[in-house]
């Protein structure tokens, strides 16, 4: 519990994450963050939450940000499904969002905090986007890498996983037509991401690195061509708009 603090909260619900975009409250308070690229709300699997992260994301940050979601807790394979298909209404929702499952083990960070066990049980949307972040920056273009695999999906400090069931290759199977991606390990392997799918199949990039990419593209070329700004629309102008284009894509 948070203590000390002055503002009456005893308790956080969906709508203190949601927030109020006239206040700049919850999700909102990330509207001054012209950069932002990722939208995590660790740990709160809720429909209402995850469902408002993708409306964030799609409508209010038009497309420009990318949600990495979490599964509920203690889920296994029929419950991430059941989540995914039914209770949330994730499913062909969105291309700008991306679940993965189940949640991870890692050592106690804090044993005053978190009590005296050796590991605890994290979200995993936090060491999933440090995938991201460490194949967006391997090398030049490395947004276009898929997120995933034993070496770019290795899952760096996870020391286990909620529940075994993901190491099973029937009940990975059960979740892959589902858009979501598991964590896994097998023997000789780290523990990594599993897939690389967007919640929605039917998209033009369904794929997490499709969908990343192309937003690299549109938001670099949106910073690359603030020259032109106030500038007379001449054929020389056009020509340089065009070389700058063309020289960064290629």
């Amino acid at each position: 519990s948070l203590t000390g603090g002055y503002d009456g909260l005893v308790g956080l619900d969906d709508q203190d994450f949601i927030g109020v975009e006239a206040a700049k409250t919850g999700l909102h308070a990330l509207d001054r963050v012209l950069d932002l690229s990722l939208l995590l709300v660790p740990g709160r699997a809720t429909p209402s939450v995850q469902q408002a992260m993708i409306r964030y994301c799609e409508d209010v940050r038009h497309g420009m940000v990318f949600a990495v979601l979490d599964p509920p807790a203690g889920a296994g394979a029929v419950e991430i499904i059941r989540h995914v298909e039914t209770d949330a209404g994730l499913l062909e929702s969105s291309e700008h969002a991306a679940i993965y499952w189940p949640r991870v083990q890692i050592l106690n960070p804090d044993k005053v905090a978190l009590g005296p066990a050796e590991r605890v049980i994290a979200p995993p949307s936090g060491v999933v986007a440090g995938a991201y972040a460490r194949t967006d920056g391997a090398r030049p273009g490395g947004v276009y890498d898929p997120p995933a695999g034993i070496d770019n999906g290795r899952l760096i400090g996870v020391v286990g996983f909620e529940t075994d069931e993901v190491l099973e290759e029937a009940k990975r199977d059960l979740v892959y037509p589902k858009r979501i991606n598991p964590l896994t390990t097998g023997p000789g392997m780290p523990r990594f991401i599993d897939g690389s799918r967007t919640l929605k199949a039917t998209s033009n990039f369904p794929s997490v690195s499709e969908r990343r990419g192309v937003i690299f593209i549109e938001r670099s070329l949106k910073q690359g061509l603030q020259f032109a700004r106030h500038r007379n629309n001449t054929e020389g102008l056009r020509a340089q708009v065009r070389r700058t284009v063309t020289a960064f894509l290629t």
